[in-house]
């Protein structure tokens, strides 16, 4: 049977966001009879996550280091990833600590050039990230806000690590297509399922398409991506069942 594509259209990107835990591996906590294994995890969040690429426009980003529930103290080092030359602001400061709290707050200053910035949080042989989006001060002061479509053909893909989806990104302006957008995606795992990987981001051609490709991994179950392109904020998401058979 043939996979259809699922195409969710929405709105203007949320206004916070937050990264999965990742890099987390296993300690043994406690004693007595046995040993209860928890995880030493680190969590990345903006809010805003969208704001004006005017050279002055903050955000905050939060870092959070646990050990299962309890909070931990430690030393963190911030770095940025620009989509576009110039397209990262500047961080108050690009490495601390979490202390007793087990939390760092980092301010972000936007720099005047659209496009998304990557920040990667880490500590030690733990990492987590979450990006920023930049959007056109002109295109928002004008109330222009574009639409996104993402749709991801087949929809269904064998959980075997080389299966593939072609994932298809649309912006328009009204009926009308955007060119040299910057496009980008985030994965988010489902109901303890595991996420593939997505082929580079990049910018949206003169049909105002761009086109990922997902890969599987070997293990079943669903992944959600979030894409969003910067000029205005639009995001879209498209889910991808990844099967025994």
């Amino acid at each position: 049977m043939k996979s259809r594509g699922i195409a969710i259209i929405a709105g203007a990107a949320a206004l916070c966001g937050s990264a999965l835990l990742v890099n987390t591996p296993a300690l043994a906590a406690g004693g007595g009879n046995g040993h209860r294994h928890q995880q030493l995890s680190i969590s990345v969040s903006t809010h805003p996550q969208v704001i004006l690429a005017n050279g002055s426009a903050t955000t905050s980003i939060s870092v959070k280091l646990r050990h299962g529930k309890a909070r931990v103290a430690a030393a963190v080092l911030i770095s940025e990833t620009a989509s576009t030359s110039g397209s990262c602001g500047t961080p108050s400061a690009t490495s601390g600590a979490t202390g007793r709290s087990g939390r760092l707050v980092v301010a972000y200053t936007a720099s005047s050039v659209v496009g998304f910035c990557t920040i990667v949080a880490s500590s030690g042989s733990l990492s987590a990230s979450v990006t920023i989006d930049q959007i056109d001060t002109a295109l928002s002061a004008a109330g222009t806000h574009y639409s996104l479509t993402a749709q991801a053909v087949p929809s269904s893909v064998k959980a075997n690590g080389s299966s593939t989806s072609q994932v298809t990104l649309t912006v328009l302006n009204g009926a009308a297509p955007v060119a040299g957008d910057s496009v980008n995606g985030v994965e988010r795992a489902l109901q303890h399922g595991a996420c593939g990987t997505l082929s580079a981001a990049g910018s949206t051609t003169s049909s105002g398409k761009f086109l990922f490709t997902y890969t599987a991994t070997s293990t079943k179950g669903n992944c959600l991506v979030r894409f969003s392109e910067a000029a205005t904020g639009a995001s879209a998401v498209a889910v991808v069942h990844q099967s025994a058979h």
